[in-house]
């Protein structure tokens, strides 16, 4: 009960948010602000250990919870948002955790068949949260629209695709191509080499652009960004490459300048936090020979993409629960989705859209 009450004390210190409603395994109601509201957050605790757990770790301890079913929430991004409003929600090092996989918890955490099943149902699992052409990458959201995350993701697509035509680029390195969604729309007009991580990856980009109608020319091969003979391309573009220290970026920039021709354009889609910053990465770019033509600044459209691929997702457990995903895994997606969307909407993660050149 102590620790409940302590818990408890932390909504009462804030009258910022909207208004919230905390709901107790016995049925015990607590109401905070304005909990009238249309829609409140709703906080349901199911096993008091949930507040144990948060007494003693604090976030990490509200993680594990929320993995064991102690709690749920009908917004957890507001309810992190909450917390830091509290100065209870902090975390070191965010974009280690945003590139850290929840498959690659699960083997930490003992869910080994869910991370089997995950890599070999990985087509089935992603599908289950991306948008329908499967881009894995931050859409384009017109200010104040309620857009389809489809139509955002091809938003986005087709202005790198028009920067592209502009620089009248003919070839095309794709660096991180997962699903295909860059590559089968850039073959109609470049000749593009995409790179993916995974056999399965490959196999269903080449299903993909064989389907096109018409010859298109295109390569796929299943390797890392770091290998390979160096060939020059008018441009090349990286989705989100995962670079978390600064001698990746360096191995990655470094095979960027080499692939690309001079004068030839690079469309860098990366995230930042204030260990890495982007100082660091100008530095780096100036010492390659490579300007920044364009950069946007897109935090709200990661933080809007990440809710969406969160809803989605959410829509969508039971039905990957009848692939044989444990509740406990598909509930650390949940919460590393929802934990992404609050990074960004708080700019605990930087996103930005570069356009650069090699001069």
């Amino acid at each position: 009960m102590v620790y409940l009450q302590k818990f408890l004390e932390l909504f009462n210190k804030t009258s910022e948010h909207d208004g919230a409603v905390v709901v107790c395994p016995d049925g015990d109601t607590y109401e905070f602000g304005n909990a009238q509201t249309d829609d409140p957050l709703m906080l349901f605790i199911k096993d008091m250990q949930m507040t144990h757990m948060f007494a003693r770790e604090s976030v990490a301890g509200l993680e594990k919870s929320y993995i064991h079913g102690y709690w749920d929430c009908n917004n957890i991004p507001r309810f992190l948002s909450l917390l830091t409003s509290l100065g209870q929600q902090r975390r070191t090092q965010p974009l280690k955790k945003f590139f850290t996989s929840p498959a690659e918890l699960a083997k930490q955490r003992g869910f080994l068949e869910d991370a089997r099943r995950a890599e070999s149902l990985s087509l089935e699992f992603y599908a289950a949260w991306l948008d329908p052409s499967l881009c894995h990458g931050i859409a384009q959201f017109r200010h104040q629209r309620k857009d389809p995350l489809y139509i955002a993701q091809q938003r986005r697509l087709q202005a790198d695709l028009a920067f592209l035509q502009q620089q009248h680029a003919i070839s095309v390195l794709d660096t991180h191509g997962a699903w295909g969604a860059f590559a089968e729309k850039a073959c109609l007009h470049h000749d593009v080499s995409t790179s993916t991580l995974t056999s399965q990856h490959a196999e269903f980009c080449k299903s993909r652009l064989e389907n096109i109608p018409f010859p298109v020319n295109y390569q796929i091969k299943t390797s890392s960004y770091t290998h390979g003979r160096h060939k020059a391309f008018d441009a090349a573009v990286g989705i989100l490459p995962q670079l978390t220290h600064k001698k990746h970026w360096q191995r990655y920039i470094e095979y960027i300048q080499q692939h690309i021709a001079d004068h030839g354009v690079v469309i860098l889609q990366c995230v930042f936090d204030d260990v890495l910053d982007q100082a660091e990465l100008n530095l780096l770019l100036t010492r390659k020979k490579l300007r920044i033509i364009h950069q946007e600044h897109i935090n709200m459209d990661a933080a809007k993409t990440y809710r969406y691929w969160l809803n989605t997702f959410s829509a969508n457990m039971q039905q990957l629960r009848t692939h044989g995903f444990s509740d406990a895994f598909l509930r650390q997606w949940k919460y590393y989705l929802s934990e992404m969307a609050f990074y960004f909407s708080h700019d605990q993660l930087q996103a930005r859209h570069l356009f650069l050149e090699k001069i």
